[in-house]
Parts: structure tokens; sequence; C-alpha cells
């Protein structure tokens, strides 16, 4: 089965894209382990979406936001809830349940802060 993507999946692809590139590479700069796994699962060509720009920025912003995150849980490590995505997905739609079953163990988790 071939995946057809949309203008909007195809935006939204370019991040992930990126990440599992960045992280293939002999001296990365990030490691997503699951973006690797999604487009493998996937069976995604990247080249398409990982331009030379669009991945240098890609980069840059997941170091920059990692950062961030980093320096706000440690000043205030109380005010982060861990959920599970895909038991969350499961409860409301036919799409989730099917994400939650193909791939369990991607983008499983999510955090939630209180301010």
């Amino acid at each position: 089965m071939e995946l057809k993507l949309g203008d909007v999946q195809t935006t939204a692809l370019i991040p992930l894209a990126v990440k599992a590139n960045e992280t293939l590479r002999k001296n990365a700069r990030i490691k997503d382990t699951n973006a690797v796994e999604i487009i493998r699962t996937l069976k995604i060509d990247t080249k398409p979406y990982d331009k030379f720009m669009s991945h240098e920025g890609g980069v840059a912003r997941t170091i920059m936001l990692d950062r961030q995150l980093k320096g706000i849980i440690k000043k205030a490590p109380d005010t982060v809830e861990e959920h599970s995505f895909n038991e969350e997905m499961k409860k409301y739609s036919i799409r989730g349940k099917l994400f939650a079953l193909l791939l369990p163990k991607v983008n499983d988790r999510w955090a939630t802060f209180r301010w």
C-alpha cells in the first residue's frame, strides 16, 4: 500500500524527516529514535523533505526547545505530569486505536506542564 500525503501531511513530515536523518548521521547533533522508527514503519523516502535549510533549521529549533524545556523542568520539576498518548487515543477514535496497535512504542508519552 502506497502512502498518499496531502499538503498538510507533507508539511508536517518535514521536521520528522529532518530528525530521523540527523539521528542516523555519524556525528548526530540530536537523537530521535522515534522519528527513525516512524519513517521506517511508513517506508517514506525522506530526500524530498530534507533540504539543507530545512534540515539546519529543524536541528537548531530542536536543540533550542530541548534546552528551554530542560531548564523549565530543572527549575520546577513538580510541574510535569507524564501521560500515555496511545491510551488516550484508543478512547476516542478508530485511527487512534490503529495507531496504538501498529506503532505501540512510537510517540507514546507526552508531558503536561502546570504553571
